[in-house]
């Protein structure tokens, strides 16, 4: 996962300081979320999850396959309802 391009999109949809803020507060709860959902998936299985943010003007977007030496591939994106 390319966390300073996920960082630059919260900043771009939030303003600099805004989107730093909502990053570093909000990211570890919904990575450590969905890395147990992960963790717990078939290796082989892609998983996906949505969360909407609270203004409801992004959604970030989840994707992830554990691979079967335990290991992970992780993407995450943040879609804003502008696009």
């Amino acid at each position: 996962m390319n966390t300073d391009r996920l960082l630059d999109e919260f900043k771009q949809c939030y303003g600099s300081s805004e989107g730093l803020r909502i990053y570093l507060t909000v990211m570890p709860g919904i990575l450590a979320d969905f890395n147990k959902m992960l963790a717990k998936a078939p290796a082989g299985q892609r998983i996906r999850e949505e969360y909407r943010m609270e203004d409801g003007s992004s959604t970030l977007i989840l994707e992830g396959t554990r691979k079967g030496n335990g290991n992970q591939d992780l993407e995450a994106r943040l879609h804003t309802a502008s696009r």
